[in-house]
């Protein structure tokens, strides 16, 4: 997109979203540094409102900081650092504004739930070292956990939002509701009246709240109890975490190691736990995932059925017997020194390639349906 249609697109949509409903070409060309920074920012208080501020009374440093941030954020991709944006966001560099300003008005609804994502699922930065600590650890598992159930609840309320009914169903629904109130209504009427004509009314009814109370009374000590529970594994956790260490530390000291020295083996040993996350782990996982994407591909295949294998048994079977009759002719033609040789010499190779690649095929055939009925068990 060149700079003159990068130009009619930010101003056509500046309007469309009401940022400056009388903005033109020229008094877009017009303005000064200050206002397009302003400019700028409403767009981004727009995605977030951590960029509600008056910049005129901000800090450059703290206004760069801010954009910059934002970048990871809404995916802009800027070559320069911190000190190349101040620069340019004081000069009203074109070469920043226009192609920054494009790229969020071209996709402002996505970028904006992008955004309010992003304030609950950005990785916090926690140091390596600080993982030995086990209470640390624990608290970021917590928050990795909380992270995925905001994820799930996020989603289940998109599809929510993307399935709701309309006006009218909802006041259809709405009446329906009211009627079968009514019909409720009239119902507990009746049986209040037939139940007063009971002597034992007034003993009924107490006796029945009274189981009610306690049958919610029980619900509650079931919820407090699982608490506990809960809380006695995370507790017993903890313990034995603290024991291995203690372990460790007395093995440690047991050798005769310095201070120095049992610095060094929990440094080592941090180094070691975060070159195995790095390296090791997500080669790993890039491997099970690859061998889930295959079992996923062969359960989505038509099953392997004893006909199929049949099938190609036969194949690889007159496959043989060609080859063999080629070898035949072939030991034939060199005897007699026959000119065609070489013909059929390639026949031979052409017949010995398909009847590998056949093999291969029934091979992966015999993966496929071993992998398939492992599954299926």
């Amino acid at each position: 997109m060149s700079a003159g249609h990068d130009t009619y697109f930010i101003v056509d949509r500046l309007r469309e979203y009401g940022f400056e409903e009388d903005l033109s070409l020229v008094t877009f060309d017009e303005k000064s540094p200050t206002e397009l920074l302003e400019l700028l920012n409403d767009v981004l208080k727009n995605l977030s409102s951590e960029h509600d501020v008056d910049v005129r009374n901000e800090g450059i440093e703290n206004t760069a900081l801010r954009i910059i941030r934002m970048f990871a954020v809404i995916k802009f991709e800027y070559q320069g650092d911190l000190q190349q944006l101040q620069n340019s966001l004081q000069t009203g560099d074109r070469d920043l504004f226009y192609p920054l300003l494009s790229h969020i008005l071209s996709k402002l609804p996505d970028l904006r739930k992008r955004a309010y994502l992003a304030k609950y699922l950005m990785p916090i930065e926690v140091p390596e070292e600080m993982f030995a600590d086990p209470d640390i650890m624990e608290k970021f598992q917590q928050y990795k956990d909380i992270q995925e159930q905001f994820k799930v609840t996020h989603k289940e309320t998109e599809r929510i939002r993307g399935t709701s009914l309309q006006p009218t169903e909802l006041k259809r629904e709405v009446s329906q509701l009211e009627d079968e109130k009514m019909q409720l209504k009239n119902k507990i009427n009746k049986l209040e009246q037939r139940l007063k004509k009971n002597e034992n009314f007034n003993e009924l009814y107490e006796v029945t709240s009274k189981l009610r109370k306690e049958q919610e009374v029980e619900v509650k000590l079931s919820e407090q109890l699982m608490e506990r529970e809960m809380g006695l594994k995370q507790e017993e956790i903890r313990y034995f975490q603290a024991k291995k260490k203690l372990q460790d530390l007395q093995m440690a000291s047991s050798n005769d190691s310095s201070g120095e020295e049992l610095l060094q083996k929990l440094k080592d040993d941090v180094h070691m736990t975060g070159f195995l996350s790095k390296n090791k782990l997500p080669e790993d996982i890039k491997q099970k995932a690859t061998r889930l994407e295959q079992v996923k591909q062969v359960l989505s295949r038509p099953p392997v059925t004893e006909a199929d294998i049949e099938r190609e048994q036969n194949e690889i079977y007159q496959l043989n017997i060609a080859v063999q009759d080629l070898k035949d002719r072939q030991r034939k033609m060199q005897k007699s020194g026959d000119d065609k040789l070489s013909m059929f010499r390639n026949q031979a190779v052409l017949v010995s390639r398909k009847k590998a690649d056949v093999m291969e095929r029934f091979q992966m055939l015999k993966e496929e349906l071993k992998d398939a009925e492992k599954e299926l068990n």
